[in-house]
C-alpha cells in the first residue's frame, strides 16, 4: 500500500499544469500573445472585478462594525433578556458575514489590481510596438525599447 501511494505521489509531482489566467481563458502561453481586443476585454473584466472586490471589502467592514456594535449592545452577564440574547447573536452572525465578505473581497481586489496593471502595460507595449515597427521601416537606425515610457535606443 505504501509503495502504491509513493508511486502515485511521484507521478503527481511530475504533472505540470499552467496556472496563468490568460492560459486558462485564451489558451496562450504569454500575455504578449493576446490581441488588442482580447487585452481590452480582459482589462474591462479586471476593472469590474476590482470594483467588486472594493464593494465586498467595504460591505464586510460595515457589517463587522455593525456586528460589533450589536454584540456590545446585547452583551450581558446575568439575567439576560431574550431581546439582548437575540441582539448579541444577530451581531455575531453579522460580524462573521462581514469577515467572510472581507476574506473574499480583499483577494479579488488585490489580484485583479495586479492583473489590471499587467494588462495596461501589455496594451502600452502593444501600441508602442506597432508604432515602433511602423517607424522602423522609415528610420531603420531607431528602435523603441520594450519598457513603457519615454526612451530612445539607437542601434548601429
Amino acid at each position: 500500500m505504501k509503495k502504491i501511494f509513493i508511486v502515485v505521489l511521484m507521478f503527481l509531482f511530475t504533472l505540470n499544469a499552467p496556472a496563468q489566467w490568460y492560459n486558462r481563458t485564451y489558451g496562450v502561453n504569454q500575455l504578449t500573445e493576446l490581441s488588442e481586443t482580447q487585452l481590452n476585454l480582459a482589462l474591462q473584466q479586471a476593472n469590474r472585478n476590482v470594483n467588486t472586490g472594493r464593494i465586498l471589502t467595504g460591505a464586510g467592514v460595515g457589517a463587522e462594525v455593525i456586528g460589533i456594535a450589536l454584540m456590545y449592545s446585547g452583551f450581558c452577564i446575568f439575567d439576560c433578556s431574550p431581546a439582548e440574547i437575540a441582539r448579541a447573536n444577530t451581531g455575531a452572525v453579522l460580524f462573521l458575514a462581514g469577515f467572510v465578505c472581507m476574506g473574499v473581497g480583499i483577494p479579488i481586489w488585490v489580484v485583479n489590481a495586479g492583473r489590471r496593471n499587467k494588462l495596461e502595460i501589455a496594451l502600452v507595449n502593444l501600441a508602442s510596438a506597432s508604432y515602433s515597427d511602423m517607424y522602423r521601416v522609415a528610420n531603420p537606425g531607431f528602435k523603441q525599447t520594450s519598457a513603457p515610457g519615454l526612451s530612445l535606443k539607437i542601434n548601429f
